[in-house]
């Protein structure tokens, strides 16, 4: 055998008595050969060893272990820094040190002890006394034996000191010792004298204002209450001249002029509009607050004028923006065909004058109205008398209305070929890269931005890919221009003008609580309307034309037969005048109602929903609807509801129980239809 075991001695067996037998110490890795033991009697170093077989042998080669330089390390937990002893030398863990293989060292850790171990607390803020080491043992002082690189770890119970202060300072700093690891739950007073709690800083950090709050203690802690004093409120208000109701901004809010806010004294704020009744011009400015006080915002009114012909053709000069105040004379052109009639300001008939003199004292669209030129000419043939049954009808007159862009509406989207809508953070960003980027030539079609500047759409044609406009600089998303159509609403019914539908509706009912209120501002988006209809005098304020781009709301080649001009007459109709049929509201004084010819495409009708919005609509009604989920609309629809208006959209007319758009989205109210009966 070996001493200590490992390698093998060949030859052990039975042998003759008086044999001579040699044997060889083998080499061993980390050991060297020392000497023979036979029975127990050391016989020598000669690696072979020869014997004489006259009795039993017991043969052991007995080896020393050649030493190895080992990392002995005596550390501490949790923390470290903390006093221990290695052969009674004190030293601060972790201590580490080499010995060679086989070396016997005393090991301890100074216990109870404590510490200064955080720049929070001052002064001795944990304590600390031995547990065990981390191989189990428990022993301290104790002796352990090296043959390897070896950590050992003096586990220990440790306790945290925790101050507690205010700041400004409200109270003696007080402390108290807890376990490492307790869960504690800390409060305040929330009023103190003339200050009110404002929040923590445990540690220098701020912990928010939960009061109380809830700490693991796993260091020392200096938990600090702050407090701020008390302050004196007072009211802001900022309003406009020479008129209310118009946009201001208090500390980047916006509101409608005038606004009254109630801030602590000291509060300073950001108002913003044009000049000030302090003389001060700088917009925005910062005002401090330390009384109540009022400014009021000089404003220079300007009012949109637009012009137009009815019908549509030739050009009014002197549309624009007009001081308030300003006397501008307007003249209808001469034109081909037509004879000038009478000028329509605002949706009211103000006379044949050519020229005519306005005030423009607000906004104004002032229209030329003209009838055609007739002429007589003979006509020759042979007249065939009818001879059948002619049927006559009580009825005083009936007028059957048609469009051919009205239609039912398909469920498959439709596009306009190679135009986009992209939505980009900056107009200018994104339009500028058009002639640089190696693209096919993107034509520009037409901004669309709200009044806030929260909606930038670039409305384009090009043969460039979707994936290649979303490479563009700044655009946020692409969207293909989606069209939409008017959805039918009349039906081809001699008997139509009955209006079965206004008792269906219990509208007589609501007739006799109110009849409208001008209040009430409607904008109703459709394919144009009849603007000198005599059953619709008066009830239209300016509009605009999304289709063409200009004032003019007429539907092309209609008179008093367009979808839009039947809707708004269901709206808004003057009753109880003796001619025509009747609104749901009664016309002139019951409702404000704003005219938008959008149905094209998503970029006309994004941009008559903005238009809406933006000139105070609180109502959009969309007798309209299309097959695609236009990412831009669905904007323009966001838009509208962020700022309150109720949208109410046509759900669809092909019977099959598929919303179309815009009424499928759950910002507006989707709406269809029943019979007399109310099946």
């Amino acid at each position: 055998g070996t001493d200590p075991a490992g390698g093998t001695i060949e030859g052990a067996g039975r042998y003759i008595s008086g044999t001579v037998k040699n044997f060889t110490a083998p080499v061993r890795t980390g050991y060297t050969f020392s000497h023979w033991l036979v029975n127990g009697t050391n016989s020598g170093s000669s690696i072979t060893l020869g014997i004489t077989v006259n009795e039993p042998k017991n043969i052991v080669a007995v080896y020393t272990t050649n030493q190895v330089p080992c990392n002995l390390t005596v550390t501490t937990s949790p923390d470290l820094a903390l006093d221990i002893r290695i052969d009674g030398t004190l030293f601060t863990s972790p201590k580490g040190m080499i010995v060679n293989s086989g070396t016997t060292k005393q090991i301890s850790v100074v216990t109870p002890q404590q510490k200064d171990i955080s720049p929070w607390p001052t002064g001795i803020d944990s304590r600390y006394t031995f547990s065990n080491w981390n191989d189990g043992n428990a022993s301290n002082p104790r002796n352990v034996t090296v043959n390897s690189d070896t950590t050992y770890t003096a586990d220990m119970n440790a306790e945290y000191r925790i101050d507690r202060a205010s700041t400004p300072s409200l109270w003696e700093v007080f402390s108290t010792w807890y376990e490492r690891g307790s869960e504690v739950e800390f409060s305040t007073f929330q009023q103190l004298e003339t200050y009110n709690f404002s929040h923590w800083l445990i540690n220098g950090e701020n912990r928010g204002s939960s009061n109380p709050i809830v700490l693991v203690i796993d260091k020392p802690f200096l938990i600090m209450a702050v407090y701020a004093q008390q302050q004196e409120q007072y009211t802001l208000t900022v309003t406009t001249t020479p008129e209310p109701g118009l946009n201001i901004s208090i500390g980047g809010t916006n509101y409608s002029s005038p606004k009254t806010v109630t801030l602590n004294s000291g509060t300073s704020r950001a108002i913003a509009v044009t000049s000030w009744s302090d003389t001060n011009t700088n917009n925005p400015r910062t005002i401090t607050l330390n009384s109540d006080m009022t400014y009021t915002a000089e404003m220079k009114v300007e009012y949109k004028v637009t012009t137009g012909t009815n019908p549509a053709g030739g050009t009014i000069e002197g549309a624009g923006w007009y001081i308030a105040g300003t006397v501008k004379n307007f003249t209808a052109p001469v034109r081909t065909g037509y004879t000038f009639s009478h000028w329509v300001i605002n949706g009211t008939n103000l006379g044949d004058a050519n020229p005519i003199s306005v005030n423009i004292n607000s906004p104004k669209n002032i229209v030329a109205q003209y009838t055609a030129e007739s002429t007589t000419k003979n006509i020759y043939g042979t007249v065939t008398p009818y001879t059948g049954n002619i049927k006559t009808s009580s009825l005083d007159e009936t007028e059957t209305l048609s469009n051919t862009e009205i239609r039912t509406t398909n469920d498959k989207p439709e596009y306009i070929e190679n135009e986009y809508l992209l939505k980009v953070e900056s107009f200018e960003e994104t339009e500028g890269s058009f002639s640089t980027a190696s693209l096919p030539e993107i034509q520009l079609i037409d901004r669309i931005e709200d009044y806030y500047g929260e909606l930038k759409y670039i409305h384009v044609r090009t043969t460039a890919s979707e994936e290649e406009l979303r490479g563009l600089p700044g655009v946020v998303q692409v969207s293909r221009n989606s069209t939409f159509y008017a959805l039918e609403t009349t039906p081809n019914d001699t008997f139509y003008p009955i209006q079965w539908n206004y008792p269906v509706m219990n509208m007589p009912q609501a007739w006799d609580y109110t009849v409208g209120s001008r209040s009430v501002v409607v904008a109703v988006i459709d394919s144009g309307f009849s603007t000198s209809h005599p059953d619709l005098a008066g009830i239209f304020e300016s509009g605009y034309n999304f289709v063409d781009n200009n004032t003019n709301v007429s539907e092309p080649n209609t008179s008093k037969d367009s979808h839009g001009t039947h809707v708004v007459g269901t709206i808004a109709a003057l009753t109880n005048n003796g001619i025509g049929v009747s609104g749901v509201t009664w016309g002139g004084f019951g409702i404000t109602l704003i005219p938008i010819r959008g149905i094209k495409d998503a970029a006309a009708l994004m941009n008559s929903i903005i238009y809406a919005v933006d000139h105070g609509a609180k109502i959009i009604n969309m007798s309209l609807g299309g097959a695609s989920d236009s990412p831009a609309v669905y904007d323009a629809v966001g838009y509208a509801e962020r700022n309150g208006v109720v949208m109410v959209a046509a759900a669809g007319n092909n019977g099959d129980g598929n919303i179309l758009y815009p009424a499928k989205y759950a910002e507006t109210i989707a709406v269809g239809a029943v019979w007399e009966d109310d099946s």
